[in-house]
């Protein structure tokens, strides 16, 4: 009896995926500082020794740095910053002995669990050195990725992309009766082939990739210095990478099963074989985007993975209905059979095309939801303004779906240009998600925040903070009175901010009394979710006290 039939290998596979998805071990999130010496804007009445920054996580032992300023720009720490042996999570660097009264700012950079490279700054005062300054902060994040980082990742989005889609056209989208011999079309053959070659590309060259990123090294310095090296034998995104070329090797194995002049066997079988290894490699990729950073990682994870699969899927059946169709098509004598297969593939098509987009619908919204902390993050930032980009070549893809399935209903007339042009915006779109991979989410620059809250008197404190990103801040404070009134008369305004994340003690903003609106610059040392404890103190000499949240942006 014949137990390994085609749909038992492809299930195996796919439960190997799921289980992949669900082992929680794999997940990881961004590091976040629980405790730094000295802390952010503590007053140091000696000079210290070192500076040491505790992670609530361990930290890569690669691309790490922390050095130590003066308010000249001058380095005032001893190039020395390493991990301790004893605890990974900790990071330590020198100090240059008796350093003068003055105002001092940490720079540290490193490479959290999740692949990601995380950064930010620490002011401290030694003697009466003053306030911490007011420091502007850089505005990389708003650079779209280079060319490398797009063109890489969108040679491994579209080969995989078109693997898939060439695969279900021969597994399950054309009749049963002609998939057993449809791989010796031409056609098939390239597509399998060209496939393979990009997505092997796309793999290879990640891994000087994110070495270049994590490292923030240039191409050419990429290959020295062991670069490299240290980026497979200490980083995370090395052991998904050994992973990943451990599934390419595989894939290999059966791109060449599936030629018919390169070698015999049950072409079904290692089809299916080919689409699990394809859905695994997926699975690797899910791991090393932004859902390894959610809140929820497994969901997060899942919801990828499923997004990245039923686009694909979609986009590279459409290859497969404009590319292979029509050869097959024209290899069937009989016209009313020709027919028949060309329209009972499409209507094949449109069922799975139906599934693809309510899936990608739901995990591009859940996406949209833990990725854009408010609306306007979707006009402001880079981030949002691409996906806003995305979601419109959906739109036009959807358009040309639906007109191709009612097509299919009808038999009426063939989808001719539209299926090339809804590939060709598929393609596009893929380039879309290839920049978003490579863009910090909305989280990361949410913009100008607008905070309000009712006190227990009926007044409603509007607090507005811009650009809301680590660095320099305008904070302003506005009253109205319970009938929506601007009210002038204050006296005093406090604000005193508390990380959510990290032990940092307390930022307070003391803001003199004026005529509503109340405004001051000042610094956020850190990116991540703050509360706000509000104090203001009316000439009337009535208090208004409250607690609001919200969430700093990091432009680097």
């Amino acid at each position: 009896m014949k137990i390994w039939t085609r749909q038992t290998w492809i299930t195996a596979v796919l439960v190997l995926c799921m289980c992949f998805i669900l082992y929680p071990g794999r997940t990881f999130a961004h590091a976040y500082i629980v405790k730094s010496t000295p802390a952010a804007n503590e007053a140091l009445d000696q000079s210290p020794d070192t500076v040491t920054i505790v992670f609530n996580e361990a930290i890569e032992k690669v691309f790490h740095s922390l050095t130590v300023t003066n308010t000249a720009g001058e380095r005032v720490d001893l190039d020395n910053s390493h991990i301790d042996d004893n605890n990974p999570a900790r990071l330590d660097a020198g100090l240059k002995k008796d350093l003068p009264d003055g105002i001092y700012t940490v720079s540290w950079r490193v490479v959290s669990a999740d692949g990601h490279a995380i950064s930010g700054v620490i002011p401290f005062i030694v003697g009466s050195g003053g306030t911490a300054p007011v420091q502007e902060a850089d505005s990389g994040a708003k650079a779209l990725p280079g060319l490398d980082q797009t063109l890489i990742r969108w040679l491994q989005y579209t080969g995989l992309s078109l693997y898939l889609g060439t695969l279900f056209f021969h597994l399950f989208l054309l009749p049963k009766a002609k998939r057993k011999d449809s791989y010796n079309l031409g056609r098939s053959q390239t597509a399998i082939i060209v496939s393979f070659i990009l997505t092997f590309l796309g793999v290879i060259l990640s891994l000087p990739l994110q070495a270049k990123l994590d490292a923030g090294v240039t191409w050419s310095e990429v290959w020295s210095n062991n670069v490299l090296g240290e980026a497979l034998r200490y980083s995370s995104f090395g052991s998904i990478w050994w992973t990943q070329v451990l599934l390419l090797l595989v894939l290999a194995g059966l791109t060449y099963a599936l030629i018919p002049k390169w070698s015999q066997g049950e072409k079904p079988v290692f089809a299916g074989l080919a689409l699990g290894t394809i859905l695994c490699m997926f699975v690797a990729k899910a791991f090393m985007g932004h859902a390894a950073a959610a809140e929820l990682e497994s969901v997060a994870i899942g919801a990828d993975f499923i997004h990245l699969a039923a686009a694909s899927l979609w986009l590279g059946g459409l290859l497969a209905l404009a590319f292979l169709l029509p050869a097959y098509g024209a290899g069937e004598p009989d016209t009313a059979a020709r027919k028949q297969l060309y329209w009972g593939t499409i209507r094949r098509f449109s069922i799975t095309g139906a599934v693809c987009v309510l899936l990608v619908l739901g995990t591009g919204l859940y996406g949209i939801k833990i990725y854009t902390p408010t609306l306007s993050s979707l006009f402001t930032s880079i981030y949002g303004q691409v996906l806003l980009a995305k979601i419109v070549l959906f739109i036009v893809m959807l358009v040309f779906a639906l007109t191709g399935f009612l097509r299919g209903r009808r038999m009426n007339r063939e989808l001719g240009p539209a299926v090339w042009i809804e590939f060709s915006a598929g393609i596009v779109t893929l380039v879309l998600a290839a920049i978003l991979s490579n863009l910090p989410t909305a989280l990361s620059n949410p913009g100008p925040v607008h905070l309000e809250d009712k006190t227990r008197s009926g007044h409603t404190v509007m607090i507005d903070i811009s650009p809301n990103i680590m660095g320099k801040n305008e904070f302003k404070v506005t009253v109205q009175d319970p009938d929506g009134k601007p009210v002038n008369g204050i006296e005093a305004t406090s604000l005193k901010l508390t990380s959510l994340e990290m032990e940092m003690g307390t930022l307070e903003i003391n803001m003199p009394g004026n005529t509503s609106p109340v405004i001051k610059d000042d610094l956020i040392t850190m990116a991540g979710r703050w509360q706000i404890k509000y104090h203001v103190l009316l000439k009337s000499l009535d208090s208004l006290d409250g607690l609001v949240n919200f969430t700093v942006g990091n432009p680097k």
